[in-house]
């Protein structure tokens, strides 16, 4: 055993991962000459199938059984998944955040996507679902069932729960209490039911934000320059201001302000959307044509940029090189006006 402790030891674990996996069911009923032969074996094979060595070694920390398959099995399972429409390069990556789907028997999946697909999804978007959560192949159907009769409960469609989940499938990954508390925290926000249906179609990563910074954001636009139903109506129009980084938005309301047209987003929220250096550059562009952006012409800041470069002859990249925002950043610290 020491022996092959060590080999372990040297390919890269650690001595309580050795241990763990040692221990485990899979290996206490093997002898040791088998069970040394099934450990190189399996490392080599999938090795050759395109592991790193971290992937193996998080794989089989967290799915022992693995080292106790055969060759058979491990390669019939690729070929399988392949089968029923990923490639190669997605099974292994599958099987790297979920390698317990190396132990689930082909008839079940292939009855899971069945299960799916009578739900209401098609059979593309169930391989696309579950390429970014594997670990769906892994639930149970009643698991799944309570979450949907959740969501039908709190008042979405099943078309709703299905573009829900197409985008955000690590949802099926949440328990009904969270579910539950996040729409009902959602809606303390000054929201309404239907405001935060809405809004969690639109932008189903809500789910997945703290209730801690939505409140942040909220009390940024709070405190800058909007009150509580400009608030709102901005991100019902566009829920993903939400998702921004703080610096993003910060830098895009400071520079709306400085320009007198941040009133105007409160209908036309879409337009946060742009990026900051692309505002800036335009305005400056506009400004030596002697076009001063106000609240009257300030949709010209954000027309489509094969428009823009239709109209005025330049390019995206010529026009950020010409009007810098980080360049412009450092002179307004130094005291410049723009």
């Amino acid at each position: 055993m020491e022996e092959i402790k060590k080999y372990l030891l040297d390919y890269g674990y650690k001595e309580d991962e050795i241990e763990k996996i040692l221990n485990s069911y899979t290996f206490r009923t093997l002898n040791y000459g088998t069970l040394f032969i099934n450990i190189k074996d399996k490392i080599n094979l999938l090795s050759n199938l395109g592991y790193s060595s971290k992937d193996i070694i998080k794989m089989t920390k967290t799915f022992p059984a693995l080292y106790g398959y055969s060759i058979e099995n491990i390669k019939q399972k690729l070929e399988d998944m392949i089968t029923l429409g990923y490639t190669k390069e997605e099974v292994i990556k599958m099987t790297k955040n979920f390698p317990t789907l190396f132990g689930l028997g082909i008839g079940n999946i292939k009855r899971k996507i069945k299960y799916m697909i009578n739900l209401g999804y098609n059979e593309k978007e169930v391989i696309k679902i579950t390429k970014m959560l594997p670990e769906l192949y892994g639930y149970n159907e009643q698991e799944i069932n309570t979450k949907i009769i959740c969501m039908l409960d709190l008042g979405y469609s099943i078309d709703r729960i299905i573009s829900i989940t197409k985008t955000l499938p690590a949802f099926f990954s949440y328990s009904v209490n969270n579910i539950i508390k996040k729409f009902n925290d959602i809606m303390n926000l000054d929201y309404n039911k239907d405001q935060v249906i809405k809004m969690t179609t639109l932008f189903p990563a809500l789910f997945s934000i703290s209730i801690d910074k939505l409140k942040k954001r909220m009390e940024y636009l709070l405190n800058e320059v909007y009150c509580k139903t400009e608030i709102v109506r901005i991100t019902m129009q566009f829920p993903t201001i939400y998702g921004y980084s703080d610096d993003n938005i910060m830098e895009k309301i400071q520079f709306y302000k400085l320009i007198h047209i941040e009133k105007e987003l409160v209908n036309t929220a879409k337009y946060l959307m742009q990026s900051i250096d692309v505002s800036y550059a335009r305005y400056m562009f506009y400004k030596s044509k002697n076009i001063e952006i106000n609240n009257k012409n300030y949709r010209m800041l954000f027309i489509e940029q094969k428009q823009f470069e239709k109209l005025y002859g330049i390019d995206k990249k010529e026009l950020l090189n010409m009007y810098n925002y980080n360049d412009f950043v450092k002179e307004k610290n130094n005291g410049r006006i723009i």
